[in-house]
Formats: C-alpha cells, sequence, structure tokens
C-alpha cells in the first residue's frame, strides 16, 4: 500500500514538469528499487529511490510555497479585514453622532416651530383687536364730530333761543340720537 501511495505521486499536478519518458522509466524501475531493503539495493537502485526523494521535495516545496503564498494571502485579506470593521465602526460612529444631532435640531426646529405658531396666533389675535379698535375710534371720530357739529349748531341755536325758522322740539330731534350716544343721567337727556 505504500508503494501505491508513491506512485499516485506521478499522477500529482506538480509533477507535470517530468517529462513522459522519465515517469515511465521511473515507474518501470521503481518496484526493482524501492521494494528492495536500503542495505542491499545496487547503485542503480538507490539512484532511482534518490531521484524519487528529490521528486517529492520538489513537490513538498511547490506545495509549501503555495501554502505559503496563500497563507500570506489570509493574512493580508485578514489585515483589511479588520481596516474595514474599524472603517465601518467609525462610520456608525459618525452616523450615531450625526443622528444625536440631527435629532437635537429636530427639537429645536420644532421648539422654534411651536413658538412661531404661537407668535403668529398673538399676531393675528393683536391683528382682529386692531381692526377692532380701529372700527370703534372711526365710530367715535364720527360721534365726536356729530357731536361738535350739533354743539355748533344746534345746541347753540337752543341755547341762544334764536332757533330761526325750526321750532325747538325738531332742535331737539336732531340732537336726542347724539345725547343717546353720551353716558348722561336720563334726566338730563329729557329736559327741555
Amino acid at each position: 500500500s505504500l508503494y501505491k501511495h508513491i506512485v499516485e505521486i506521478f499522477e500529482h499536478p506538480l509533477a507535470d514538469n517530468l517529462s513522459q519518458d522519465s515517469r515511465e522509466m521511473l515507474l518501470a524501475a521503481l518496484p526493482h528499487s524501492l521494494c528492495v531493503p536500503s542495505d542491499e539495493r545496487q547503485e542503480f537502485q538507490e539512484s532511482i529511490v534518490k531521484m524519487m526523494g528529490q521528486l517529492m521535495s520538489q513537490i513538498l516545496s511547490a506545495m509549501q510555497a503555495s501554502l505559503d503564498a496563500e497563507n500570506e494571502k489570509v493574512a493580508g485579506s485578514e489585515a483589511k479585514k479588520l481596516e474595514r470593521e474599524e472603517t465601518i465602526q467609525a462610520a456608525e460612529a459618525a452616523l450615531s453622532k450625526a443622528q444625536s444631532v440631527t435629532a437635537a435640531h429636530q427639537t429645536e426646529l420644532n421648539l422654534a416651530c411651536s413658538a412661531t405658531q404661537a407668535a403668529n396666533a398673538e399676531l393675528t389675535q393683536a391683528r382682529e383687536a386692531q381692526k377692532a379698535g380701529n372700527a370703534s375710534q372711526a365710530l367715535a371720530q364720527a360721534d365726536k364730530e356729530a357731536l361738535e357739529a350739533a354743539l355748533v349748531g344746534e345746541l347753540t341755536k337752543l341755547k341762544s333761543g334764536d332757533v330761526g325758522d325750526a321750532t325747538p322740539d325738531a332742535l331737539y330731534q336732531k340732537l336726542e340720537p347724539l345725547l343717546l350716544k353720551l353716558d348722561l343721567d336720563a334726566s338730563l337727556r329729557s329736559a327741555t
């Protein structure tokens, strides 16, 4: 069975640099060399065993070199993996920080929006109050102008007794709506 494993060496892909003639020669001489005890071997048998040893050493060296190259690739890949993991961790930390800052800014924005809405509501109320005040002021101004005109006109005529063509009741009828707007005692409004 050991002989069978040694013959398989010739079929190994790394033994392809061996010519077909050399392969056939070694396969033919191998049973007559390897199967003979080492202290009974002749010189040509020793050289066949030595050639087999060299072939095995070459294959093992090539396999070791290939293994070393693959190990270097793995080591390089591990180093790159560690770098990428560090990059991922740094990116995740930056993302977390950015999310925290965004959340804080969102809270500030929400507060600012609430304050703006409250200020707009107050402004709307103030404008409505201003509009109502302007309307009241316009009415008061019109009433004032009507009273001033009445003071100069009808009241002056009634006070002086010079009513002209009009009757005192007619002049009073013109004054009465204006007097109702004043906060006067009822006795003063009805006095004639």
